[in-house]
Order: C-alpha cells, then sequence, then structure tokens
C-alpha cells in the first residue's frame, strides 16, 4: 500500500512529466533526482544547500543542473521560489494533491 509522501511523489513526478512533454522537454534522470531530493527537504533551502546534500548522498549532478532545474520547477509551479531583500534566493517544495 502507498504512504501519503509516496502518492505525493508520484503525483510530483507525473505533474513534472506533463510540464516536460508540453514544451518538449527532455525528461532527464537528473531533473527527476532534483525534484525527489527537493521533496524530502522540509522548508526552506538554496541551490548550494541541495547541491551540497546530493553530492553527499553521491549524486553526480552539477551546480549548473542544480540551478538549471530549480527554475524549471518554479515554471512549473511544483517549486516556489523565496528573495528577501538581496540574500540569495530560497526554495521550497510546493505540496498539493
Amino acid at each position: 500500500m502507498n504512504t501519503p509522501e509516496k502518492d505525493n511523489i508520484n503525483s510530483v513526478r507525473e505533474a513534472l512529466t506533463q510540464f516536460l512533454d508540453e514544451r518538449g522537454l527532455n525528461k532527464t534522470s537528473e531533473r527527476y533526482a532534483v525534484l525527489k531530493e527537493v521533496y524530502t527537504i522540509e522548508g526552506r533551502f538554496d541551490a548550494d544547500e541541495l547541491y551540497l546534500l546530493m553530492k553527499n548522498k553521491s549524486h553526480t549532478i552539477s551546480r549548473a543542473t542544480i540551478y538549471n532545474t530549480l527554475e524549471l520547477l518554479v515554471e512549473s509551479q511544483l517549486v516556489s521560489k523565496h528573495r528577501l531583500g538581496s540574500k540569495r534566493s530560497r526554495f521550497e517544495a510546493c505540496y498539493f494533491g
């Protein structure tokens, strides 16, 4: 039986797949890995924190891929972007279901 968390990540993966298909973008394993990691983080984070977290989990992914994927996830409304003052942008998963 699926848990609510498992159902949510499946829904989010489906939403990303639909978004990528509609725009003719590639469905890469890196994009889905970033998405999965984002949805395991509690609260807000910045791109460098996400990069270090994924690197520590032995993901081979570049900072550029992290930044580009986060912007794509913001555009798809699966992630929200917060910018407070001149500080770095902070990101947060948008839970739905």
